[in-house]
Parts: C-alpha cells; sequence; structure tokens
C-alpha cells in the first residue's frame, strides 16, 4: 500500500468511524484510531490510486474520500441524534441529568439488536464498488447531496419530537395531579411532589417506551439505508 493509497483508504474509513456512535464515536480515541485501522487493513486491496495521480488530483482525490465516508457517517448517526434529543427533551422534563446519555447507550445497543450495523458497514463497502478510490463525483451532485442531508436532519427532528412526546405528555400529567393534591390537601406542597412526580413518570414512561424507541429505530434505519443508496447513487457515475 502507497502512501497514497493509505491517506484515500484512511480518509473515507476515519470520516465514518468518527461520526458513527456505533463505531464508537464516544470511545477513547485509541480504540477509534484501532477501529479504523482495523477497517483500513480490511480494505487495503481497493488503495490504489491512479497511477499518472498528480498532486491536485489526488489532493481532490482525498476530499472526495472524507466526504463520501463523512456522508455514510452522518445518515448512520442520525437515529442516535435522534434518540439522544428525545432523551434531552425527557431529561429536561423529568428533572433527570444524565438520562440523554443513557437513552443514545441503549439507542446503540438497539441498533446492534436490530442488525443495524450489519446494513451501514454493507453500504459502506458497497461505496467502494459505486464510488471508487480513482474516480471524482462531478461537483453538480453535492448540491442534491446536500439537500437529501437536510431533509434527513429534519426527519430527525420529527422522530425526536414523536419519540419524547408520550414523555413530556407524562410529565404533564404528573404536574396535574401534584396540584390537585395540593389543591385539596394544602399541607402539601404542589412543587416539592410534583419533583418525585416527574422523575417517577419520565422514568416509567421511558422503561415502557423502549418497545417504540426500537420499532422507531427500525423505521429510521430502513429510511437511513434507503437514504444511503440515494446519496451514492447520487455520487456514482
Amino acid at each position: 500500500m502507497t502512501a497514497w493509497g493509505a491517506a484515500l483508504i484512511g480518509a473515507r474509513v476515519f470520516s465514518l468511524v468518527a461520526l458513527a456512535p456505533f463505531l464508537g464515536a464516544q470511545l477513547p480515541t485509541s480504540v477509534r484510531l484501532a477501529l479504523g485501522w482495523g477497517l483500513a487493513v480490511a480494505l487495503w486491496p481497493l488503495a490504489a490510486p491512479p497511477a499518472e495521480a498528480g498532486p491536485l488530483l489526488l489532493a481532490a482525490l482525498l476530499i472526495k474520500e472524507a466526504a463520501v465516508g463523512a456522508a455514510i457517517g452522518f445518515v448512520a448517526s442520525l437515529v442516535f441524534g435522534a434518540a439522544y434529543a428525545a432523551g434531552r427533551l425527557a431529561e429536561t422534563a423529568g428533572g433527570l441529568p444524565g438520562l440523554a446519555p443513557a437513552h443514545r447507550l441503549l439507542a446503540v445497543v438497539l441498533f446492534f439488536g436490530i442488525g443495524g450495523h450489519r446494513l451501514v458497514l454493507a453500504a459502506f463497502w458497497r461505496s467502494y464498488q459505486v464510488i471508487p478510490i480513482e474516480t471524482v463525483p462531478p461537483i453538480a451532485t453535492f448540491g442534491p447531496a446536500v439537500a437529501l442531508l437536510a431533509r434527513l436532519t429534519a426527519d430527525l427532528i420529527a422522530v425526536a419530537l414523536g419519540l419524547a412526546a408520550p414523555v413530556l405528555a407524562a410529565t404533564l400529567l404528573a404536574d396535574l395531579l401534584a396540584s390537585l393534591v395540593s389543591r385539596f390537601a394544602p399541607e402539601v406542597a404542589g412543587h416539592v411532589m410534583a419533583l418525585p412526580l416527574r422523575a417517577v413518570a419520565t422514568l416509567g414512561t421511558l422503561a415502557a417506551g423502549t418497545l417504540l424507541l426500537a420499532r422507531a429505530m427500525a423505521g429510521q434505519v430502513r429510511a437511513g439505508d434507503t437514504a444511503t443508496r440515494e446519496l451514492l447513487r447520487l455520487f456514482g457515475p
């Protein structure tokens, strides 16, 4: 493997590893480097830049490789972003610090459980068939690709709100219950009673909603696979 070949393989691989949570985006740098180099070694037969490539072409190929890996990693990260955003909303509503990272960790476990990692890695491998290292897509393809990524980001917000809606409704009911108790029992401070009720409602709803999260993730994984295929089609010849 030449130095340029290693750099081109590494650009696509490490862009994916940096953004995809299931590949250790939250892990120490040393672990992510080990994962990245493991993937790079597996892909080393593909690391053959054009024989007559000059510095400008090699630089363009390097940028393209990083963009392709980042695009696939970004699509793969969206489902975890939705889970984290929903957890952050639930954390704020329930007054439970640290809930958002735990919700994202649960999403990672469910992601492996439903086989999402296999779809992402298969798409990543397929990207080398659709967009070989030695090709540079036309600049005109980047506009539609960015528009597609923007639409997926908007979908993430909708999914996050959908996942958080049951928790928000449960905490609202907890507040109403605390207000009713305070009205009929003035010696009980409503705001004091509301805090534990919110926490119980949040945890209970999240526990009961694990199946909802799994179903939502399965749908998002399928949507992400479709979106990745569309991205590869845009970048491809």
